[in-house]
């Protein structure tokens, strides 16, 4: 599909490939620096590709080791970071640029190019390819090889998981002392893979990565300060940490930016300024970034909606496993949003998505055989095993409906302890049906003794963001309370007006509700 940013980003890459360089030579020259590339292929520094995906500590290191001047390296910097970026928006050139430079014996090059095959970032994904050259330039000592193999067996990714071997992976690039490989060991710690979690450790191995210029430090340290995890939340520096791993060319912090400036995190809220970092992190193959660019695209947010161009990026980010896209390119298709009504072709992808870890997609299809819609035949036993999927996955939805089958013993044999445990487990969520279930339960006394006041605090919750039938149960709970004495009449009032206001708030608002899905 040929749409005008496609065209766009076709014609730039055709004027970056006039003016990328083709070898050391020809960027020493475009750097102003041609007089040194003698002395930096005696000292060492042969590899273009090698050059430009220097970390800040060895660039400065290059200047001591080639008595290279301080303004020269200023100068050597910004021309690496122009180059850099090229070869990060541009996967066609960068892919031709790695293929050359690798036949050249650049073991950069060759990492780089396993990572192309791996994300079809400019070629056709192979697996295995990737995986033989990133083994191949592991041996060979290549620490951003190590940190790939690390992810690829931690998450089994082309290769068949091994947690052991994973953190292994990440111990030998820790111990190179390349900041990727520290900061791949920083985030087994941060996360507790392969290892007991440790943030105080995970911590310290992210000051010293990002100390030495670690651009994927730099936005992992963004991360918890974001939230507070091992360090004092702090979301103005969260924001900076995030933006000098983006100007490193960091995909991951740059799509970090287009959340904060969609969410107003850190920043003024701003869709427009969002939608470039989304565009900018969706042309360095950050598959998260496609699909966000996707839905701004359906909704008009920050750019002009356009419906068909949305559902290619879906289709775009399901390509790059991005689960997420997976159930919306679902839920496209259930409907006919976008693309040809094809109920299969939904329910398929609602099942890829439930597999690789979707508690939307895992939702959605239990929801399909629990009632017989959307193509799918009744199954209640397949509903529940994928209702209680969902809830492993956080989905407050499943939570909702899973403790509704076990209420009224749908599937599963009758228990009320457990349902009001799902239903408090949604409620924490913010699920407002799980909140008027709670209330429902405290006004009837179903499964636990009746509790008036209980009742009343949970449907007023769900009542004020809007639910219906939490409004009208207001005002059946203010004549109950009010018949049993517990309140006055001029008690009962209030309520009965809160409950009259909220409704009309719903109903006023009601034009402008959009589906959320």
């Amino acid at each position: 599909m040929s749409t005008a940013a496609d065209k766009n980003a076709a014609s730039s890459s055709s004027n970056a490939n006039a003016a990328f360089p083709r070898s050391l030579a020809q960027l020493l020259q475009r750097a102003k620096l041609e007089n040194y590339h003698t002395v930096f292929t005696q000292k060492g520094y042969g590899s273009m590709v090698g050059l430009l995906f220097m970390e800040e500590y060895a660039l400065e290191s290059l200047r001591q080791n080639t008595n290279l001047k301080t303004g020269h390296l200023a100068r050597l910097r910004r021309k690496v970071l122009e180059f850099r970026i090229q070869l990060l928006e541009n996967p066609v050139l960068a892919f031709r640029v790695y293929l050359e430079q690798a036949k050249h014996g650049d073991l950069v090059a060759r990492t780089r190019l396993a990572i192309a095959y791996r994300d079809a970032r400019g070629c056709t994904r192979n697996l295995y390819r990737a995986i033989s050259l990133l083994e191949s330039c592991a041996r060979e000592g290549e620490p951003h090889a190590m940190c790939c193999l690390s992810y690829a067996y931690l998450n089994g990714y082309g290769v068949e998981k091994d947690i052991q071997t994973g953190f292994n992976y990440a111990e030998m690039a820790h111990n190179t002392g390349s900041p990727i490989g520290i900061s791949q060991l920083a985030l087994c710690y941060l996360q507790g893979v392969g290892v007991a979690r440790n943030l105080p450790k995970a911590i310290k191995l992210l000051e010293k990565a990002k100390n030495m210029g670690s651009g994927r430090a730099l936005y992992l340290f963004g991360c918890c300060l974001s939230v507070g995890e091992g360090l004092e939340k702090d979301v103005k520096k969260a924001f900076e940490h995030c933006t000098r791993s983006a100007s490193l060319g960091n995909k991951a912090a740059v799509k970090w930016l287009g959340d904060a400036y969609a969410t107003g995190f850190g920043c003024s809220k701003s869709f427009s300024i969002a939608v470039e970092f989304y565009k900018r992190a969706h042309r360095m193959g950050d598959s998260s970034a496609t699909f966000a660019l996707g839905r701004c695209l359906h909704s008009g947010s920050g750019i002009a909606k356009n419906i068909p161009r949305a559902v290619a990026l879906y289709r775009a980010a399901v390509n790059m496993g991005e689960v997420e896209a997976m159930h919306t390119l679902g839920f496209c298709y259930q409907y006919g949003i976008g693309v040809q009504k094809d109920l299969r072709k939904g329910l398929n992808l609602w099942r890829e998505g439930a597999r690789c870890g979707c508690g939307n997609a895992a939702f959605n299809l239990a929801y399909a055989y629990d009632c017989g819609e959307n193509g799918a035949e009744r199954n209640i036993k397949k509903a529940i095993e994928l209702y209680q999927l969902a809830v492993q996955l956080g989905n407050t939805d499943a939570m909702c409906n899973l403790g509704y089958c076990y209420s009224h013993g749908c599937g599963v044999e009758k228990d009320m302890k457990h349902a009001m445990r799902l239903y408090e487990q949604a409620a924490q969520g913010g699920d407002t049906s799980a909140l008027y279930n709670l209330g429902c339960c405290y006004h009837r006394g179903k499964g636990v003794e009746v509790d008036l006041a209980k009742a009343y605090e949970y449907y007023s919750k769900a009542a004020a963001c809007g639910h219906e039938k939490s409004i009208t149960a207001l005002r059946k709970l203010a004549r109950d309370m009010a018949s049993r004495q517990s309140l006055s009449p001029q008690q009962v009032e209030p309520m009965q007006v809160q409950a009259q206001a909220n409704q009309a708030q719903v109903r006023s608002s009601s034009s402008s509700m959009v589906i959320s899905h």
